[in-house]
């Protein structure tokens, strides 16, 4: 039975990952929480100040919760992508990296590391 590796290879690495996911949501976060206060006290004036105040925590909150599960899963995908080119790096050729979507930049990254490793791994056995 294989024994399964936990995701983060240290404490340092899961400290910083989660440092990014905050500083990721807060980046985002703070300009659309002042967006959504200046909509609705200009576009609904018409409601009670205890309204627009109830709509504006629904909606900072929902914003806030989005922006966290949109970061985490930013921050999941480099810290993952950087431990298999670090498996790579250690010497395993047969290593690839997973393309989860090819269009985004950490897909592009991730294809980059396999033609890489490719391309390394032929010569080496032309070398031989």
């Amino acid at each position: 039975m294989s024994k399964q590796k936990p995701f983060f290879s240290s404490m340092a690495d899961e400290r910083i990952a989660y440092r990014f996911v905050l500083s990721f949501a807060l980046m985002g976060i703070i300009p659309m929480l002042l967006t959504i206060y200046i909509v609705v006290v200009m576009w609904l004036p018409d409601l009670s100040k205890w309204r627009q105040i109830n709509l504006i925590l629904l909606l900072d909150s929902s914003a806030i919760i989005l922006g966290f599960l949109l970061s985490r899963n930013v921050v999941k995908a480099l810290l993952k992508t950087s431990q298999e080119a670090r498996e790579i790096a250690g010497g395993d050729l047969t290593k690839r990296i997973e393309i989860r979507n090819d269009r985004s930049e950490i897909g592009q990254l991730a294809q980059s590391f396999n033609q890489i490793t490719t391309r390394l791994e032929q010569k080496i056995m032309e070398l031989q």
